[in-house]
């Protein structure tokens, strides 16, 4: 069992309206009191309030932090002296928080209905599961050769 303090973080492929997205921040905000996810690119557009806006159909790679504690992130000002940081890393810090994904919201009924447990696992083989993994694989064969991928 983690600390007090400690930070999960969990790395997830998604499209915004998947019935697993929704389970996930369910269940994560079940257990911790403050929980945040970031797309690893930035938003399709903003709507008229300026919030972020990401295409519901298409797969994103999702990463979210969870934690009792309020989340405080690096920045990248005090990461630059860090020896080992490089431009990437520097730009990353820079942007991912214009980058944060508005999360579901469920009412206190709904969400217990969401909760990810043994009796209920929206992970199943669905439609929109093999669809999410169809859509991610297509992109992964295109960012590494066939090659690599046969070696697993």
């Amino acid at each position: 069992m983690a600390g007090p303090g400690a930070v999960l973080t969990v790395n997830v492929v998604a499209s915004m309206d998947a019935a697993s997205l929704r389970a996930i921040t369910a269940t994560l905000r079940h257990v911790f009191a403050h929980v945040e996810a970031f797309c690893d690119i930035g938003p399709d557009t903003h709507d008229a309030a300026g919030k972020p806006v990401w295409k519901t159909e298409s797969v994103y790679n999702l990463v979210f932090f969870a934690s009792d504690q309020p989340l405080v992130y690096r920045s990248a000002a005090r990461s630059a002296r860090e020896p080992w940081m490089g431009p990437v890393y520097t730009m990353m810090l820079n942007t991912f928080a214009a980058w944060q994904v508005p999360l579901p919201e469920e009412t206190a009924a709904n969400a217990t209905a969401w909760l990810i447990t043994d009796a209920n696992n929206p992970f199943q083989t669905t439609a929109q599961q093999w669809s999410t993994l169809i859509q991610h694989w297509f992109v992964m064969e295109n960012v590494f050769p066939r090659s690599f991928w046969s070696m697993f």
